[in-house]
C-alpha cells in the first residue's frame, strides 16, 4: 500500500470518503488532496504529510510513513495499582476502586469526524485520570477558553482549566435540550448549551459569556459529527 493509498484509507475510514472534509481538517487545499488521492497520484510533500500526522492525532505516524504496524495508535498497557477511595454510600467505609478513565489535556487530540470521541478513546488509552465521587462518565478533558464563564452566575460557570467529565451520546434520535454538550464539528470541538432552534433541521448553540461577545448561533444538525453530554465539572484553582 502506497502512502497515497494510506491517505485515501484515512479519508474513507475517518471522514466517510469526504475529501473536502479531510482537507479542511488537516489544513491542506482540496486541490492538493485531489492530486494525491485522485488519478494523478502525486506524492505528498513533507509539509502535507506533517500536517496530516499533526492533525489526525490518532493515526500511527510509523504506519503513515512506512505502512508498518497498526493504522491507529494503540495504548493497551493496563494500569496497575488503581487508586482507592472511601465509597460515599458505604457506612462501613469499605475501600472500593476509583475508576480511572481517559483524559484529554486538549480536545485537539479528538479527530474531527463522525464517532470522533470513540476513535480518540480507543487511540489514547494511556492517558487517564480518576475523578473522585464522579461516576458514570466516559472521559474527561481540560476546558480551554472563556465562552462558558457566566459573570452573573459564577457557580454555573465553566472556567479555563476546569476538568469536564462527559458521557458519550448513545442515541441520535434523542437530544436533551438545555444540557451542555461537547460537539465535534469540522471547525473543531466546541462546548455549548444546546437548545431548540426556530429553524427546522438546526440547533441553537448558547455560550454563557455573552458579555464578551459569545453570542448564540444556529448550526445545522447534520454538521455535528459527534456529541458528548457534560455530566460534571471539577473546578481547578491554583493557589499561591
Amino acid at each position: 500500500m502506497s502512502i497515497n493509498q494510506r491517505i485515501k484509507r484515512i479519508i474513507e475510514e475517518l471522514f466517510e470518503g469526504n475529501d473536502r472534509a479531510f482537507s479542511t481538517a488537516v489544513g491542506v487545499s482540496p486541490s492538493v488532496i485531489a492530486h494525491i488521492v485522485g488519478k494523478r497520484q502525486s506524492s505528498p510533500s513533507f509539509e502535507v504529510a506533517d500536517k496530516i500526522i499533526s492533525s489526525v492525532k490518532i493515526i500511527n505516524a510509523e504506519w503513515f510513513v512506512t505502512g508498518k504496524g497498526s493504522m491507529y495508535k494503540l495504548y493497551d498497557k493496563p494500569i496497575s495499582n488503581p487508586l482507592s477511595v472511601v465509597a460515599e454510600d458505604n457506612p462501613s467505609y469499605q475501600i472500593k476502586p476509583l475508576e480511572v478513565l481517559p483524559f484529554f489535556d486538549t480536545l485537539q487530540a479528538v479527530p474531527l469526524t463522525k464517532n470522533g470521541f470513540a476513535l480518540a478513546l480507543n487511540a489514547f488509552k494511556k492517558d487517564k485520570i480518576a475523578l473522585p465521587f464522579i461516576r458514570d462518565y466516559d472521559f474527561s478533558f481540560r476546558q480551554a477558553g472563556r465562552n462558558m464563564i457566566d459573570p452573573d452566575h459564577p457557580d454555573l460557570s465553566i472556567y479555563n482549566g476546569d476538568i469536564i467529565a462527559c458521557k458519550l451520546r448513545q442515541s441520535r434520535s434523542h437530544l436533551r435540550w438545555g444540557e451542555i454538550y461537547v460537539l465535534i464539528t469540522l471547525q473543531g470541538c466546541i462546548i455549548q448549551k444546546v437548545i431548540p432552534s426556530s429553524q427546522e433541521g438546526y440547533i441553537t448553540c448558547v455560550s454563557y459569556n455573552e458579555k464578551e461577545g459569545f453570542m448564540p448561533y444556529d448550526m445545522p444538525y447534520e454538521e455535528v459529527l459527534d456529541w458528548a453530554v457534560v455530566v460534571s465539572v471539577t473546578r481547578v484553582r491554583m493557589l499561591g
